[in-house]
Formats: C-alpha cells, structure tokens, sequence
C-alpha cells in the first residue's frame, strides 16, 4: 500500500514563491544605484556628472543625483504588481549654469506609477519608470555605485590638499571606462567591473598626456596605485577607497 505524503499548505506556498520568484527577490533586483538614461524619450548625456538614484527596498529610502544637486526621499514598492510611487524628494541647494536636466528629474519622479525591469543584454539591467497612464517617464541603467566623479583626497599616506589643478577620476562603468586628471596630465584608462563581483575592480593600462610639470612625483605614485587595483569600497556617496589584492587602501576618493 502507498503512503500519501501531506505537505502543509505554508510549505507550499513557500515553494510557490521560490519558482516564481518572491517578493524579496524582486525587490532585491530593484536594489541598487541606477544611472538616469533617459527621459520621456530623449537620452541623458552623461558626463563628468552622472544622473542617478539608489533604491533601499528594505529601508524605502531613496538618494542620489540629479545633474547638480544631491536628493534623498522615501518610496513605496509593491514588488508584485511592480507599482512604485516616490514621496516628496528634498535636495541640495546648489546653483548651477544648466538646471534643465534635474528640473526635468524632480518633475518626473513624483509622478511615476509602475515600474519593470529589462535585460537587453546578459549582466545588464534597464529599470523602466512608467506614469500613471502606463507611458515612459525614465529609462535608467544599473550602474556600478562608483560611476561618477571623485575627487582624490589620498594616495596611501600622502594627504592631497587642495589645489589650483584638480586631481580626480570619472567612472563610467557602461562605457567600460576611467578618466580624469593627475594634477598634470590628464588620464584615460579602461574599465574592469562585473556586476556580479560588485567589490572587483580592475583599470587598465592607462595613457596619459605627456605635459611636464614641476611637481611630477604624486603623479608617478598615483600611476603606479592605479596599476594595483582590484577592489573598491563605497562608504557613501561622498566616501569610497580602492584597495589592492591584500585589501591594503592605496586611494582614496571623496565628493
């Protein structure tokens, strides 16, 4: 004779939200910085100053930037039938030449209703705002959380104070790339990352204008750190370190 086995209800359930996918996990996909792409339809050039936000799912906390200010607020997620609604979002007050960009954003973002999330491509991910109507609002892409521009606040032990030729890097993980200037020459590198590994991080043999300066010894150091690289470290969106292989910090960045 054949036993019957009985599953409890709860057990099956369970189960049900491991095959399709549980709230949790979706909220999780949510998770992250995303880089603002577009908006109604036209594309956001990114340049030294990368439009983003970073969703907090567990915390319903949302920050970020919108093109010269830094903003911060709360949302609502039902990751289930994937509505999204963000409250009132307070910013910076920074005044800047061109305000289009995050005049545009702050409109935008109370009015998004739903949201889905694409993959064009394997390991990439395009988070899709919508209007109450169902139109588009924002595209914005997963981004790497050092995408953007740091200033170099540090080589190892040497403290960089300020000065008339700012040292910093631009990340842009999308276009695979680092640029930004020693304090002499300006520097251009390739860009390792994988969304996958989010501390791994790798620059590539970097080229460099050929000026000389007086003072070419921070500049030589900081080559020579870039080389080393393996790993990032974001504390904040104003503080982030790279480190080498043994987790030793050689920059670190602020902004």
């Amino acid at each position: 004779m054949k036993k019957i086995i009985l599953i409890p209800l709860l057990l099956l359930l369970s189960l049900g939200n491991v095959f399709s996918g549980s709230p949790k996990r979706a909220a999780g996909r949510t998770d992250g910085a995303w880089q603002i792409v577009e908006l109604q339809g036209h594309s956001v050039e990114a340049g030294e100053n990368i439009p983003y936000i970073n969703l907090n799912c567990l915390k319903k906390a949302m920050n970020g930037f919108a093109g010269c200010n830094y903003i911060h607020g709360t949302f609502r997620i039902n990751t289930v039938k994937r509505h999204l609604q963000f409250g009132s979002v307070a910013s910076t007050r920074m005044a800047c030449p061109q305000m289009q960009l995050e005049s545009k954003v702050l409109e935008l973002l109370p009015l998004t209703a739903s949201y889905h999330i694409e993959s064009p491509e394997e390991g990439s991910d395009l988070l899709v705002l919508h209007a109450q109507d169902g139109s588009d609002l924002m595209k914005l892409s997963r981004m790497m959380p050092l995408d953007g521009k740091w200033t170099v606040s540090k080589v190892e032990e040497v403290e960089i104070p300020e000065q008339e030729n700012e040292i910093f890097l631009v990340f842009n993980s999308s276009q695979k790339m680092v640029y930004g200037n020693l304090g002499c020459n300006s520097y251009n590198a390739s860009l390792e990352y994988t969304p996958q590994q989010k501390s791994l991080l790798k620059l590539g043999t970097g080229m460099t204008t050929l000026r000389l300066c007086e003072q070419m010894e921070l500049e030589k150091q900081l080559l020579q750190a870039f080389q080393n690289v393996v790993s990032y470290k974001k504390f904040s969106d104003r503080k982030a370190i790279l480190c080498d292989k043994s987790g030793k910090v050689l920059i670190e960045l602020a902004r």
